[in-house]
């Protein structure tokens, strides 16, 4: 709503496009003849700090200057405020004027590292577009809830498709409209009524009532998932961004993918075109949740082999967030429902456990996985969540209370180490933890461990990982291994048994790139008492090879020797090569998880980045065995170094590593100026390394 006095115009709830944070909202604009003062609040983690840097601006479209903040309101201009036990801020800030004839700004923030943009916040209304004003919008069926149209600006959403526009005929309160894709085309009649609903058919004598009310109860996903889960197939991720803008300057996100069979994470990168809009299509083996990493929506979504699921982003003021359609919608909708289908609090747990005795630990732990449970199946009952839904949430809660309850000396030990500040690097020290009896693990059982529905929530592989390295039963001889499970804990052959010989296997053959002969092959299949599995690691195992030859005829990395030099000099050695270009040093191992994830995610930012003066160096040690880093490295592009163990402990020393990833970064003088223990995010990175090509 747009309200206008003398010299001041008024905007309460402005209309505007993406925005890179969903927990920011503009909830008001003043404009005067001096000033554009715009009204925010912001709902986050309460404890969580947030700051409003002095090179914040907003920028009118199409325009190339930036107007700066001049003050701010509510909160302190660029310096650190941690929001209240609310999690709740409001504030204004206030920039230059716009100037005449501005209908739309962006708003950012110019500093290093800056993460909060918003942009085409509407100043003035905008041109007609063909669709009129009361058929805007997001409709949903109000005879199933569920979301079957969006009328955008430009363009629509039907049937898990993006249309075009092509003939429109207003006509007061009804209105023709063609949507068009690709050869396909449809026509659409439209019609409003008096509450701000509307009817829409594709016959005139065949409206059916829409309303935009999300909150309306929408059809829960039907049948439960049913044995067999494991298909090999592949599932269609595609959706639109709405309110995309190339001017995001991000054309791409992630999505991560866990392999249960192999016991790694597999990414995939997702291309944006400049309508916003996406397609993935991804090898894809059993249902499962798998993880949307972008500036847009970071959050899971569930996707299923052979089937599709078409997703709407709507990172807007006022949007739910997230639209689905397709094969897989209506279990999405359903897992929506729930936000965190189990009850844990790890600052609760952080505070009490050094006073809990082991047994009081499993009680409370015990309780929680209780109420967690009566919680979905209430909701299943009165018809709240489909089947599917609850199949994936019950999967959600056993696994996870089970690994925590496994996890009792690990907190212990982290508490401990909070209490009496001692680093994580420090070893050797005792946390004086009760020792656990078997009879504490009488919540690991046969049908937990080994039931077919697991997979479906990805918190069985850490249930699965934590119990194969139970003190009880830990052993590298898969034969002991199952030998101590069946006498501690009456655990028989098979899923579970299996998927702890198959990680074990792939370990090898995918992790180390170290294809296995057909006799080992052979011996996996009599051992394994789920057939899909051996034919899965067969397939890794071709797919090994191939990669292998693959790489044999790849370019753009250089294997280097080891400059012999003092120990004192080898870094300044190794980075001399590069002196006139800025250096990404990394520190990593083939055998690494967080490494080789890592090595994914930077990709696209070395491609972006070559020919920049900036060079990208590789190091690792002994480790990692030497035909592993040789096959590995041809898809790695940059420069690499594979060094001795006492070259390795010089490096660790000089920069006081405590483990890897380990990141430094060198200025084209040779001067270290930052490092980093994990891996800190492609923005982060090129952010940095921006800056220092500039300088």
């Amino acid at each position: 709503m747009t309200l206008t006095t003398v010299a001041q115009t008024v905007i309460e709830k402005p209309v505007y496009g993406v925005a890179t944070s969903d927990y920011l909202r503009i909830t008001k604009i003043e404009l005067t003849d001096s000033s554009t003062v715009i009204h925010f609040h912001v709902h986050f983690r309460p404890g969580n700090w947030i700051s409003i840097p002095k090179e914040t601006y907003i920028q009118p479209v199409g325009g190339d200057e930036k107007l700066f903040i001049k003050t701010a309101e509510g909160l302190p201009l660029n310096q650190k405020y941690t929001l209240p036990e609310s999690g709740e801020v409001s504030y204004s800030l206030t920039f230059p004027q716009t100037g005449e004839g501005v209908k739309k700004i962006d708003y950012g923030e110019a500093n290093q590292g800056g993460t909060w943009f918003i942009y085409d916040i509407e100043l003035a209304p905008g041109k007609e577009t063909t669709i009129p004003v009361w058929l805007s919008g997001n409709w949903f069926s109000k005879a199933s809830g569920n979301w079957e149209f969006s009328f955008g600006d430009t363009l629509a959403v039907y049937q898990g498709k993006i249309w075009r526009y092509g003939e429109a005929k207003p006509k007061k309160d009804r209105f023709t409209i063609s949507l068009v894709n690709g050869s396909q085309e449809k026509f659409f009649y439209a019609q409003k009524d008096k509450n701000g609903n509307c009817f829409i058919g594709e016959s005139p004598k065949a409206l059916k009532a829409y309303t935009h009310d999300s909150a309306q109860k929408a059809t829960a996903a039907g049948e439960a998932f049913q044995l067999p889960l494991f298909s090999p197939d592949s599932a269609t991720y595609s959706g639109y961004i709405s309110g995309y803008t190339p001017r995001v300057g991000i054309k791409t996100f992630l999505i991560y993918v866990n392999d249960i069979i192999t016991g790694s994470q597999q990414s995939h990168v997702v291309e944006i075109d400049p309508t916003g809009c996406f397609s993935k299509k991804i090898p894809f083996y059993y249902p499962q949740q798998v993880y949307v990493n972008s500036k847009f929506f970071n959050g899971q979504v569930f996707l299923e082999p052979g089937k599709s699921l078409f997703h709407m982003i709507a990172p807007q003021a006022g949007s739910p967030g997230s639209f689905f359609m397709g094969e897989s919608s209506a279990i999405n909708a359903d897992l929506q429902k729930i936000k965190n289908p189990v009850t844990f609090d790890y600052q609760k747990i952080q505070n009490d456990i050094l006073n809990m005795k082991p047994e009081s630990f499993k009680t409370y732990i015990s309780e929680q996985w209780t109420k967690d449970q009566n919680r979905i199946d209430s909701l299943l009952e009165i018809g709240a969540i489909g089947e599917k839904a609850w199949q994936v949430f019950k999967s959600d809660i056993d696994y996870t209370h089970a690994a925590n309850l496994m996890s009792y000396k690990m907190m212990f030990e982290s508490a401990y180490r909070q209490k009496n500040n001692i680093p994580n690097t420090a070893r050797g020290f005792q946390s004086k933890t009760d020792t656990l009896t078997s009879a504490y693990y009488s919540f690991i059982t046969n049908q937990l461990t080994n039931n077919p529905m697991a997979i479906l929530s990805n918190r069985y592989m850490s249930y699965i990982n934590r119990l194969q390295f139970n003190e009880f039963v830990r052993d590298p001889r898969t034969e002991i291994l199952n030998a101590n499970l069946k006498k501690y804990f009456n655990i028989q052959l098979g899923l579970g048994t299996d998927l702890m010989t198959a990680q074990g296997a792939c370990r090898k053959i995918v992790s180390e790139m170290t294809p296995a002969p057909d006799s080992i092959l052979l011996k996996l299949r009599e051992e394994l008492s789920t057939p899909f599995l051996a034919d899965y690691i067969a397939i890794c195992n071709n797919q090994i090879k191939a990669k292998i030859e693959e790489n044999k005829l790849k370019t753009g990395y250089v294997v280097n020797e080891t400059p012999k030099t003092e120990a004192d000099k080898l870094f300044e050695s190794i980075i001399q090569k590069y002196k006139g270009n800025v250096i990404l040093v990394d520190f990593w191992a083939t055998w690494c998880s967080p490494c080789m994830s890592a090595m994914e995610d930077i990709k696209p930012l070395k491609e972006e980045l070559a020919g920049k003066e900036v060079s990208f160096v590789s190091i690792t040690n002994h480790t990692s065995p030497e035909n592993t880093w040789k096959n590995k490295i041809p898809d790695i592009k940059g420069e690499h170094y594979r060094v001795s163990p006492d070259e390795w402990n010089y490096l660790y020393g000089k920069f006081g590593i405590g483990g890897i990833p380990f990141y430094v970064i060198v200025d084209k003088n040779g001067s270290i100026q930052k490092t980093h223990l994990g891996y800190p995010g492609n923005n982060t990175i090129k952010a940095t390394l921006e800056k220092l090509v500039s300088e």
